[in-house]
């Protein structure tokens, strides 16, 4: 670790935050913000001449990062028409930081960011959301929702980009008791998206719109206190600028049966469409070797899942809790991956590019643990353990999906390891684990895990790019990874912990650590993930 050190300085990370809420008469108010600054655990770029951005030849003060956040919302319940209610919430923040896209190399440049590898931003957020709702004499909830956004990212390397998204949902809620219960659902959205960024000119121009129309309905049944049933349908509308529209309906629907108290069996069926956003289908933009390429040809991504679970509730004396176990099955029709490959080398060397590589699919199990004792009125210990194993696979390991200027793209010759047909960049085996003890409302100690086993499959492109940056004579600087991936993709388990006390009711100290063994670890290529923290905590309540 000592070698991979680059701060000559303390790397701390400190901020302050409040929240202020009151009730006047029929007003409610909320107020809040807070402030954070972060040194940063990524180290600037070494300057090379032979990288031209604007992003390179900068200190490693300019790693940090700073944010400013305020919000409030007000609601107000009308006197003279109580089943009213509507109101105002809004949010501003204000932030400079860094986008790093790859570390300098596998070793000793592990925390500093790859020559012309990274992007400093500015970015500006507001959004206000105006909503109300009603409820009528005969049981029926209306509610409307809306928002409108505004996101602007000063950039550097001509990365600057703005959008405006307006969006708003109305949405009718009643249970029919003269139908046994049955709730109804229904409702209409809308969602337009303006853009301005030379980052997204794939199009053709910098200026880009897409536009969101959807309606849906849903149903839902309790039938003899024991079976619940529930079916859903959505017709989604798309417009992407002026030429591209698209339509879709999808389905869903699930059932819920209760054996005993405290036991229940669910099953569950439902459609999935994602049409392509404006990023993904235009984007076009370099950064030193690095590129992210523009595909205006890419089509919807079409799924379908499937889910049946179990749980079971228990309690033995003063132990109580639920075992869950559910295995689920997703099918994907014209899959949407990112990948890597040399595109266009008059642009950027390589670099990454949205593309639509087929029929695949995952199929899983999850399982969680949840469970309290209570040793006695003061002292009690929880828990919670979750595991999850997916194998998802390519169905058309041999289909053509793309081709740059080196080869053909297939599944089969674009992975690093097809033997399996396993997805890249997929964790088969994640874990998670958190016990808690706390006494009384005063003293709390608790730790958590996390588990990721290792990539099994990547981009073959990337040891291609990596021996392509090997011999270039020392005119650029080499892009290391599978050194890394072949000796250290071994999975990881990360250790945090945290205690707290609160004394005169009022006031609370905690100590929060994140990674506390202080692992050096990677869970995508060429980005390390954060070293050891710790983080003192104080907090008053007024």
């Amino acid at each position: 670790m000592k070698t991979m050190k680059w701060w000559d300085d303390h790397p701390y990370i400190h901020g302050a935050n409040f929240l202020h809420s009151r009730k006047i008469k029929n007003f409610d108010f909320v107020l809040g913000g807070m402030m954070n600054f972060d040194h940063g655990y990524i180290g600037a770029p070494i300057a090379d001449p032979l990288v031209v951005d604007t992003a390179t030849n900068f200190s490693d003060n300019k790693m940090s990062s700073e944010k400013v956040r305020m919000n409030f919302s007000v609601r107000y319940h009308p006197p003279k028409v109580e089943r009213l209610v509507f109101g105002l919430s809004g949010n501003a923040m204000i932030s400079n930081t860094n986008m790093v896209l790859a570390w300098l190399n596998d070793t000793a440049g592990i925390y500093r960011a790859y020559t012309g590898g990274v992007i400093l931003q500015d970015q500006t957020i507001v959004n206000i959301d105006p909503y109300l709702s009603f409820f009528s004499k005969k049981g029926g909830k209306h509610m409307l929702k809306s928002r409108l956004l505004y996101t602007n990212n000063e950039m550097t390397n001509n990365q600057s980009n703005q959008a405006k998204v307006y969006y708003g949902d109305y949405q009718f809620k009643r249970a029919y008791k003269k139908l046994q219960d049955l709730e109804f659902i229904c409702g209409v959205s809308s969602t337009l998206t303006l853009s301005e960024a030379q980052l997204y000119s794939g199009s053709g121009s910098p200026n880009n719109s897409l536009l969101n129309l959807s309606g849906y309905s849903q149903l839902e049944k309790l039938i003899k206190e024991k079976l619940r049933v529930s079916f859903g349908y959505r017709a989604e509308y798309y417009k992407l600028n002026d030429s591209i529209e698209n339509s879709a309906s999808i389905i869903r629907g699930g059932l819920n049966y209760k054996i005993t108290e405290g036991t229940n069996l669910r099953m569950s069926f439902g459609q999935g469409y994602r049409f392509p956003t404006i990023a993904e289908r235009f984007i076009k933009t370099s950064v030193g070797s690095f590129g992210v390429f523009d595909n205006p040809n890419l089509q919807p991504e079409r799924s379908w899942n499937m889910e049946a679970g179990f749980r079971q509730g228990y309690k033995i004396g003063e132990f109580m809790g639920y075992l869950d176990v559910a295995v689920f099955k997703q099918s994907y029709i014209n899959t949407i991956e990112y990948l890597f490959g040399f595109w266009d080398p008059s642009f950027a060397l390589a670099g990454f590019k949205f593309l639509n590589t087929g029929k695949s699919e995952v199929k899983g199990v999850d399982c969680s643990w949840a469970g309290k004792l209570n040793i006695n009125s003061k002292n009690k210990i929880q828990f919670i353990i979750g595991y999850n194993y997916i194998l998802p696979k390519a169905l058309e390991p041999d289909l053509i999906f793309a081709e740059d200027v080196v080869h053909e793209y297939s599944y089969n010759n674009s992975s690093l390891d097809s033997t399996q047909r396993l997805l890249k960049y997929r964790f088969k085996h994640s874990f998670k684990f958190d016990l808690e003890y706390k006494r009384k409302d005063d003293f709390a100690i608790g730790v958590s895990a996390k588990y990721f086993s290792r990539i099994e499959n990547l981009d073959r492109s990337i040891e291609e790019f990596e021996s392509a940056t090997l011999n270039t004579g020392g005119t650029l600087q080499p892009v290391l990874y599978m050194d890394y991936f072949n000796n250290s993709n071994n999975g990881n388990l990360i250790l945090d912990a945290r205690v707290s006390y609160q004394f005169r009711k009022l006031h609370k100290v905690a100590i929060i650590s994140s990674n506390i063994l202080n692992r050096t670890f990677s869970l995508r290529p060429l980005k390390v993930e954060p070293m050891r923290t710790i983080m003192f905590q104080y907090s008053v309540s007024i």
